[in-house]
């Protein structure tokens, strides 16, 4: 939480605040997709960035755990794959607020939308649902083998970023 923690203060400073929210009505209209594309990148940024290695040490785990079940071999590959995308996000550049203001002075054209995050790291949250899909089917199957369900939640990711919050990247809770 700490590493995340200070990645996010980089957003809450004034001028990445004043760049983030001073798009004009028509402005969020027309750039819609960017700007949220933009959010995704910070919160990918400040949240996944800091979790790659504790996460490939994870995954590193779940490999020499040996098991014939499919439902538990295909969670363990969903975070395979996970980890895969989680290691390749970059952190949150020092001169954010800069790119973000450049970004607004531009009128937040799609063109001037600052390289915060690689494609692969954009597709994040494409809608696909396939490993959050793979990963509770895992979790499921833990349960009916006895697994507590708070192990369970754990494995499959719904407790990763407990005590974070998409409002706090902002600074828009509390």
């Amino acid at each position: 939480m700490p590493q995340i923690d200070a990645g996010a203060a980089i957003t809450r400073s004034p001028a990445c605040r004043a760049a983030l929210r001073g798009a004009t009505p028509e402005q969020e209209r027309k750039h819609l997709d960017d700007l949220v594309g933009v959010l995704v990148d910070l919160l990918a940024g400040a949240m996944l960035a800091p979790a790659s290695e504790p996460l490939r040490t994870f995954q590193a785990e779940l490999e020499r755990i040996p098991t014939a079940d499919p439902a538990l071999r295909s969670g363990r590959a969903a975070w395979r794959t996970s980890v895969a995308l989680y290691v390749q996000v970059r952190p949150l550049p020092a001169d954010l607020c800069a790119k973000l203001k450049r970004w607004r002075t531009s009128g937040y054209s799609a063109a001037a939308r600052p390289d915060l995050q690689p494609q692969a790291v954009r597709r994040i949250l494409d809608g696909s649902g396939t490993v959050d899909a793979k990963l509770h089917l895992a979790a499921a199957r833990m349960v009916a083998l006895g697994v507590t369900e708070g192990q369970a939640r754990r494995f499959a990711g719904d407790t990763l970023f407990n005590g974070f919050s998409a409002e706090d990247l902002l600074g828009l809770s509390g």
